[in-house]
């Protein structure tokens, strides 16, 4: 009796440990995949922010105008991305 009990024991340590690990791993994915979000939003803000600021300067419009029709296009190109993806899932 004494040998099974040492047995289970030997296998809840085991998957103690295991079980560990995955933690490990996930808190360690998530917190890269944070930092990366984290950086493409920045990134993206850089990006839009310079296009309108090219966009002002080689028309000669109002910086608020340039803001919204870059962001006029950004939402849209988002909203096709949404829509096309939706679509795909349907067809599966």
């Amino acid at each position: 009796m004494a040998d099974a009990n040492d047995l289970a024991l030997g296998h809840l340590d085991r998957l103690k440990h295991e079980l560990k690990q995955e933690v490990d791993s996930l808190k360690s994915m998530i917190v890269t995949w944070l930092l990366v979000l984290g950086l493409a939003i920045v990134g993206a803000v850089h990006v839009t922010s310079a296009a309108a600021l090219a966009l002002a300067d080689g028309t000669g419009w109002q910086l608020w105008l340039c803001y919204g029709l870059v962001a006029s296009v950004v939402l849209l190109l988002a909203g096709i991305v949404v829509i096309s993806r939706q679509a795909a899932k349907e067809e599966l």
